[in-house]
């Protein structure tokens, strides 16, 4: 079945038609009836068209509606090719005959081309249940599954087509577009006749032409210019323009007819120097006595190839077909396209880019005549063909596809445009396509479960589940921001005094421009108690006096409070930092949280603290804190001292640094204030020392290794002197209790001792 090779013709030839001479007896139908059967075998549908309709108008022939119906057809009227089909049919049954048994699958073509696909479905399954002829069967087969599919495919709203206008569009038929990798010159081929072309000796330079256009400072094409001589051969008709990728080379085709057929069609190239592109040579290894068409080039197998078409030995119809680059315009044997891409009908128009062949096919199921498809070809093997969908394709003949390096695409159509020569189907145009941007938004917002009112100020953590790295987190009352397509997101929303809330979203499916609405229901949390107990400690022992100091993370203002214990009511879903500090201690701190708590709880913290420790070296005095006497009192004994258990403290503190360093001779001192008779203080500080002294003896400490030394008043530590009126305080720092290393090691390491209490 080659109807659609016909239809190739037309994709060039739709303004050209042949003169005829009148009848010699034009008044007789049977003298009409032959000039236009004479036309129609000479695929002259134009004049034959009107010839038909001429006999018809005087003898009402049915034969002559169903000839007229197939003209329009190859002529791509499809309206017209429809009102003859379905007439033609009509007349057949009131006939009560079959005549034309053909006119049923051209009328559900026809319906399926100007979309009225119900219909196309009822012509064709009728067809399909009466045909004999096998291959008319699976042709109508193909044609009722391309209607099926064309109510089952949707609109694509993402892209934006547009004609690309009058200055590059004109009534006849432009077609092969080739645009430059950035957009801004367009080739194409035409027939810049605005009118019928009659073939009769005085048509003049009809020829078509390869054109350049490029764009204007306001984005649209500026006045074509046809190209010279070095490509437009005057004589011979050129089309089929494609340009490579770098811009450089140039291939297309130069053919001639036959009539009214394609005589011949060879491939040829030219080279671009600086502005101008250079003689045109015919391309060595793909050319013959057949018919060679639609070059691009391309990648095969890691190396630059040729496609194009031909209908050579071994093609069903016109096949795609590839040829590996050899040198400059010279290409290895032909190797056709697997049947993944060629098909029992025409596959034509071959596009390469990045891996993707493009083409158009009436071979594979359409929606219309020649539909767009692609196919991946991904290293040894080209993937599962697959449509374009409706933009790129229509009820029509769509062809031509090419693309330049931002993805906007340019192609060949003959779907009702602004201007046609004959039929508003008849010429083809060139269109472009350009995707609109998916802008895919994303609103959360939260709402209290319970009362249903908006929950202001929540925490969002939004995570790309489809990419890796990190998660989009922010704090609002309503989530919004826009997202890629093809993504699946998990967002976890937080609140304090909420449970968290979980929502999922996707645009994994999503192709156009879309906002994604969703709600997190946040259940409040139940009224609960979250206090605080800390205590703190030193080597396993409890300590007493501690400063406690608590705060919110990120708050300015803290809690404290010096005790024992420190205890406190918490806030929920906060995170706190506890520090306890001693003197004679190293600070600790604790950091806590009450995130997640949804009953009443007491938090119990233990700090630890570690003493301070300080360097004691030889002579250096230092002083033993609360070690005071009662009046007139020198013994170590609660009966004799103020406040015996921290004098203890004191004591106990000499005996354990005595027991570490058990080598350590050291001065055991006591002093005075300058109250009283100086003899009188010497004698009482050294019975003190000498006090001190027999307490650490008792305990185990040799005496040899303690010198106990009274002072008296001579060593005041301020000017507190006899006659010299001071506080009470000043009087204190001079009545103390020290002691110094006077052999045994050099320096000590002790721990710090608390401040001096009276």
């Amino acid at each position: 079945m080659k109807l659609k090779n016909i239809f190739i013709l037309a994709l060039i030839l739709s303004g050209l038609t042949t003169a005829v001479a009148q009848p010699l007896d034009a008044s007789r139908p049977e003298y009409v009836l032959q000039v236009a059967d004479t036309k129609f075998e000479a695929k002259d549908y134009f004049t034959a068209l009107e010839w038909y309709t001429k006999y018809y108008d005087v003898t009402k022939d049915r034969g002559a509606v169903y000839k007229m119906g197939l003209a329009n057809m190859y002529l791509r009227d499809y309206a017209k090719a429809e009102q003859n089909f379905s007439r033609a049919l009509a007349r057949d049954k009131k006939a009560g005959g079959d005549e034309n048994p053909d006119a049923r699958l051209y009328y559900g073509m026809m319906l399926k081309m100007n979309e009225k696909y119900d219909e196309a479905l009822v012509a064709l399954e009728e067809y399909i249940t009466s045909a004999t002829d096998e291959g008319k069967k699976n042709w109508a087969k193909s044609e009722l599954e391309g209607a099926r599919l064309a109510m089952r495919m949707k609109e694509n709203p993402q892209l934006l087509l547009e004609n690309v206008g009058g200055k590059v569009n004109t009534p006849n038929a432009e077609y092969s577009p080739s645009v430059s990798s950035d957009g801004s010159t367009l080739y194409f081929a035409a027939l810049r006749d605005g009118k019928v072309t009659i073939l009769n000796g005085k048509e003049g330079d009809y020829f078509a032409k390869i054109y350049k256009a490029t764009k204007g400072a306001d984005g649209n094409w500026v006045d074509p210019s046809v190209l010279g001589g070095e490509i437009n051969r005057i004589g011979t008709h050129q089309g089929n323009v494609s340009v490579s990728t770098d811009g450089k080379t140039m291939y297309f085709t130069r053919f001639a007819m036959a009539g009214n057929d394609i005589g011949e069609s060879k491939i040829y190239y030219s080279t671009r120097s600086g502005d101008n592109w250079g003689a045109a040579n015919e391309v060595k290894g793909v050319n013959g006595t057949w018919i060679a068409k639609h070059p691009c080039l391309g990648e095969m197998f890691g190396k630059p190839a040729l496609f194009f078409v031909s209908n050579m030995e071994g093609s069903k119809g016109f096949d795609i077909y590839y040829a590996s680059q050899v040198n400059d315009g010279e290409f290895s044997s032909p190797t056709k396209l697997p049947g993944t891409i060629n098909t029992e009908g025409d596959d034509v128009t071959p596009f390469y880019k990045n891996g993707m062949l493009y083409f158009s096919s009436n071979g594979h199921t359409n929606i219309g005549g020649l539909d767009i498809f692609k196919a991946q070809w991904n290293g040894s093997e080209w993937t599962k063909v697959e449509n374009m969908g409706k933009g790129y394709n229509s009820s029509a003949d769509d062809t031509y596809f090419t693309m330049d390096n931002d993805g906007n695409a340019f192609f060949t159509s003959n779907r009702p445009g602004p201007r046609s020569l004959k039929g508003k189907t008849c010429c083809d145009d060139i269109y472009t396509v350009k995707k609109e941007p998916v802008i895919i938004t994303v609103n959360i917002d939260v709402i209290d479960s319970k009362t249903n009112t908006p929950i202001k100020a929540s925490t969002f953590d939004i995570t790309n589940r489809s990419a890796k790295g990190g998660s989009d987190k922010k704090t609002a009352d309503i989530y919004t921001s826009t997202i890629p397509a093809k993504n699946s997101y998990l967002a976890i929303i937080s609140k304090p005094g909420y449970y968290n809330d979980t929502l999922e979203f996707s645009s994994v499916d999503i192709d156009k421009s879309t906002t994604i609405k969703k709600t997190a229901r946040m259940r409040p949390l139940p009224n609960i108690v979250i206090s605080l107990k800390a205590t703190a400690q030193s080597g396993g022992a409890a300590l007493a006096g501690v400063n406690y100091i608590l705060a919110e993370a990120g708050s300015k203002t803290a809690d404290g409070k010096t005790g024992d214990m420190f205890t406190t009511t918490l806030t929920k879903e906060k995170t706190y930092r506890l520090i306890a500090a001693k003197a004679g201690y190293v600070s600790d701190t604790v950091i806590f949280n009450t995130k997640g708590i949804a009953t009443t709880t007491e938090i119990e913290k233990v700090l630890n603290l570690k003493p301070k420790l300080v360097i004691v070296k030889r002579n250096e005095a230092i002083k033993l804190n609360n070690i005071f006497y009662k009046y007139d009192k020198y013994e170590a004994t609660e009966a004799h001292m103020e406040n015996f258990g921290l004098a203890k403290e004191s004591m106990d503190y000499l005996y354990g640094i005595m027991s570490k360093y058990n080598d350590m001779v050291i001065e055991l001192s006591s002093h005075t204030d300058s109250r009283g008779s100086d003899d009188y203080n010497m004698k009482l500080s050294q019975r003190r020392a000498d006090g001190v002294k027999k307490y650490l003896v008792d305990k185990g400490i040799a005496e040899n290794r303690i010198v106990a030394k009274g002072y008296g008043e001579t060593q005041l530590v301020n000017n507190c002197g006899n006659g010299v009126k001071c506080s009470d305080e000043e009087h204190l720092n001079n009545r103390r209790t020290e002691f110094k290393i006077l052999s045994g090691p050099t320096s000590i390491e002790v721990i710090e001792q608390q401040p001096a209490k009276n």
